[in-house]
């Protein structure tokens, strides 16, 4: 069993039963997510056991988190309903009309290198990685798409794509509804728009299943052990990660999800925000 310490979204709920597994033991890899700042500070709530053992660059952090003229811009931009006046139009391709990618020829596979996520207008140019490291989120050029998420190109499931406030959080935080963002993979290009954002709050200690068994079993675990916490909002009440892991209930959108507010180091609750795909090829196996 995993431990997950929080995430959010969009979309109908549906609750799936998974058979109680014989004996849920927690897996070597006790947090699932690198996004959540009470790990990376050592939050002295969290268990020894389970902290991560990573080096953060605290100075870098501090100067980051005092800098209060960029905090009052972000914080402005996030609570932004304005409509990107600038952005590229990009028409929305159906899915059935997109070309088709298969997944053995794409040589994905966990801890491999995704592709690089932009923003243009923002200056952002970030190597992604789909993997469970805290290193790869703590690194100031990576971002990462956690283990148990959709990738790219797979309609029925949403991408989760996490970075710290104090890195490029506060700077996609300033994205305006409608601008287009892109992901470009080692498989094919993909364009989202920006259509909205919510806070979460953290549920650190009930048990959760990803929406589809698949998105676990491939990545080596079993999906009958679950994982602890995850993250809740209005939209999202029964857990952001196994609510866009549900086969079929999701429509290939990307969520981008940091720490929130984003001028604070400890906190329980997470932006997300919401692109939808707009192009891109489908990732079928």
């Amino acid at each position: 069993m995993r431990k997950f310490w929080g995430f959010v979204a969009a979309i109908i709920m549906v609750t799936v039963a998974f058979p109680a597994p014989a004996q849920a033991t927690m897996t070597k890899r006790s947090v699932g997510s690198h996004s959540i700042p009470n790990v990376w500070l050592g939050d002295t709530e969290i268990p020894q056991a389970i902290q991560w053992p990573v080096e953060v660059d605290q100075e870098a952090l501090q100067r980051a988190l005092e800098n209060e003229a960029l905090n009052a811009v972000v914080e402005a931009a996030t609570n932004n309903t304005a409509t990107a006046q600038t952005a590229e139009v990009k028409k929305f391709v159906p899915w059935a009309e997109r070309p088709v990618v298969y997944w053995r020829e794409t040589g994905l596979c966990l801890n491999s290198y995704v592709g690089q996520f932009r923003i243009p207008r923002l200056g952002v140019d970030q190597q992604v990685y789909w993997d469970f490291n805290q290193s790869t989120t703590d690194h100031p050029s990576k971002m990462n798409i956690w283990g148990y998420s959709g990738l790219p190109g797979e309609p029925g499931l949403a991408v989760d794509l996490y970075d710290h406030n104090y890195q490029t959080g506060r700077i996609v935080a300033q994205c305006l509804v409608g601008e287009c963002v892109y992901l470009d993979t080692t498989w094919g290009s993909y364009t989202y728009r920006y259509t909205g954002s919510e806070i979460a709050q953290n549920d650190p200690s009930t048990l959760y299943h990803t929406g589809s068994p698949w998105v676990s079993s491939r990545v080596g675990e079993d999906p009958r052990a679950g994982y602890i916490g995850d993250f809740c909002s209005s939209r999202f009440p029964q857990g952001h990660v196994a609510s866009t892991t549900l086969d079929g209930a999701n429509n290939g959108e990307l969520y981008f999800i940091t720490c929130y507010p984003l001028n604070q180091k400890v906190t329980t609750q997470r932006l997300v925000m919401r692109f939808d795909c707009v192009d891109g090829p489908v990732l079928v196996y």
